[in-house]
């Protein structure tokens, strides 16, 4: 059963394991000439989503978008980027383990 909770945090972790991928690539591309960065699109869409609608429906529809910037990747950035996306994906892990904690109470009726 996934609710509408879940599947907002599932396409938040899928967009955190792209972005892990794209920071990876543009990290082993960094001196490659002519090589442009990857980015991946995600809260500013589910921002836009939250202040037009508000709907926690319309909120878990929104998915990781995947873009190649006109630009070459910074070192720095791109740590930077994977030190923020490591963060975000222990926040969405800790809210998926609680709500599935929360879950298997109301399923067993014990905390164990």
């Amino acid at each position: 059963m996934e609710t509408t909770q879940v599947r907002l945090l599932r396409n938040a972790m899928s967009a955190y394991a792209q972005r892990r991928r794209a920071a990876s690539s543009n990290l082993a591309n960094v001196d490659t000439p002519g090589y442009d960065r990857m980015s991946v699109s995600f809260e500013e869409e589910l921002q836009d989503v939250r202040r037009h609608s508000g709907s926690l429906r319309e909120q878990s529809e929104v998915e990781p978008d995947t873009e190649v910037e006109d630009e070459a990747p910074v070192l720095e950035e791109e740590l930077m980027s994977l030190t923020d996306t490591q963060m975000r994906t222990r926040m969405a892990s800790r809210a998926l383990t609680e709500h599935f904690d929360l879950m298997k109470i109301g399923i067993t009726g014990s905390a164990r």
